[in-house]
Formats: structure tokens, sequence, C-alpha cells
């Protein structure tokens, strides 16, 4: 009987080397756990950049949208006796004629037509600890005639017939002050006036300035920072007023005429 062969001395060496180690199979893990972090960074640096563009590409479009509201309201504008065009770094307030309702009065089919408007447009400041900050802005339509207020002394025992046709006889009356807010990715504005030779802060007169420059920004101002020193991105328009005019009547011009009515502050 032969005996088994036994495995020679370069087998046994074969067989060994085939097998991992237990170094390698650490440094193997340790490999591919870097490589998984490497990704997973680079994953998160790209989701960040995406929501980043995605925010600045969102900024900029109400940025846009906002320019756009406001040059169409400064351009229609209306200068009305007894009512001053008040202007201030940041809110303006004027008369303006509203555009005609595409909603008829009547059975007729004749629609309502044009009424005069007083629009504020201002930016809404918060407290922040114990600076002031601006969280977006406000646009305000009102009436600016209101229908006379019912007589409270005349009798209620004669009252008046009803109308046989109460569509054909129904009045117009104006709407009630509306709260337009524009987008909250607005944090910073500033207007000036220019009235004929130079820019101004502000402005009280019966008439428009000729033109008026809107400052907006999608970051809050520095305390330490004035609006010519704004350190961030800033989007500018300077808008042309058609019934504006290049008067005298800013409030640092020595040569002012009167004010039409008192400003608001000094109201009772």
């Amino acid at each position: 009987m032969i005996p088994p062969r036994l495995p020679s001395r370069h087998h046994r060496l074969t067989q060994a080397q085939a097998a991992f180690t237990l170094i390698e199979v650490i440094l193997a893990i340790g490999l591919a756990t870097a490589l998984l972090l490497v990704a997973l960074t680079f994953y998160q640096q790209a989701a960040n950049l995406r929501t980043q563009i995605l925010r600045a590409s969102q900024d900029l479009s109400a940025i846009r949208l906002t320019l756009d509201q406001i040059a169409f309201d400064l351009r229609a504008a209306t200068p009305v006796p007894s009512v001053s065009f008040i202007g201030g770094p940041n809110s303006v307030e004027f008369a303006r004629m509203a555009p005609p309702s595409n909603k008829p009065h009547s059975t007729n089919g004749i629609f309502a037509a044009p009424s005069l408007q007083r629009l504020t447009i201002n930016a809404l400041v918060s407290q922040n600890g114990t600076n002031l900050s601006v969280r977006g802005l406000a646009r305000t339509e009102s009436p600016l005639f209101r229908p006379p207020s019912p007589d409270p002394l005349q009798s209620t025992n004669s009252l008046p017939a009803p109308p046989s046709n109460p569509a054909s006889t129904a009045t117009n009356y104006p709407p009630e002050p509306q709260n337009r807010p524009f987008t909250e990715a607005i944090h910073f504005l500033n207007f000036r006036y220019w009235n004929g030779s130079s820019w101004q802060d502000s402005w009280f007169a019966s008439a428009p300035p000729p033109g008026i420059e809107i400052t907006l920004g999608a970051d809050p101002i520095p305390d330490d920072a004035t609006p010519e020193n704004y350190p961030y991105e800033r989007f500018r328009r300077v808008v042309l007023i058609p019934s504006g005019r290049a008067a005298d009547t800013t409030l640092s011009d020595t040569n002012a005429e009167p004010f039409d009515v008192p400003p608001p502050s000094l109201n009772p």
C-alpha cells in the first residue's frame, strides 16, 4: 500500500497567502468608510449649493417683481389738491389714479370709472433685541374720498321704498383699505428723490418729484452701516414720474412753497 503524499512546503505557503489577514480587513474597512464619508461630504455640499442657488433665484425674482410693482405704482402718481406727495427713506405715500374695474356696475355693461386712491408703500420693521430690522414691505391701498355717512338723526319711521331693479341703482362705494404685503425676502429698502438738481432723502410737496431712486436688498443692513455704504448686493432702479415736476418744495429747500396739509405727525 502506497502511503498518502503530504503537501509540500511551497503548497502550504500558497494556501496561507490566499487568505486575508486581520490587518488587511481593518484597512479595507477603514478605506471604505473614508470613501463613504468623502462621498457624503460632497453630496451635502452639493445639496447646500443647490439650496442656496434656489434661494438666490427666488430672492432675485421677488426683488424684480417688487421693483416692477413699485415702478408701476409711482408712474401712476397723480397730483391732487390738498393731498401731498410724502416720501421718506423707507416709505412713500401719494395719490394715484386706480385702474378701472372690470366688473360692471349696471346691467347695461357700463364699467366703473377710475377712482383716486391713496397708496402707501413702507418697510415692515420689527424689533430684534435692541436693533430694528426690516422684515419685508407693505403696500396699502385706501380710497382717497369716501362717501358721506348717513345722517344718524334721520327718522327711521319713513323708510324709502326698495328700488324695482337694485342692480341698476347700485352705488359703487370705494373698497376698504387693502394691505398687500410684498415678499419677506426683501430686508433693505431705500428711497431717494430727484428735485431737478440733486438727490434728496425726503420729499413733501403737492406734486411728485421728477424721479425716484429705489434701492432694494435681500440682506439686512448692519447696525454700523449707512444706506450709502450698504455692504451687500443691492438692486437699484430710477423711475421717471410723468406727473412729477422739479419744484422747490422739498423739506431741504429754504425757498419751498407752503405745505398743502401739515405732516401726519402734526395732525390732531
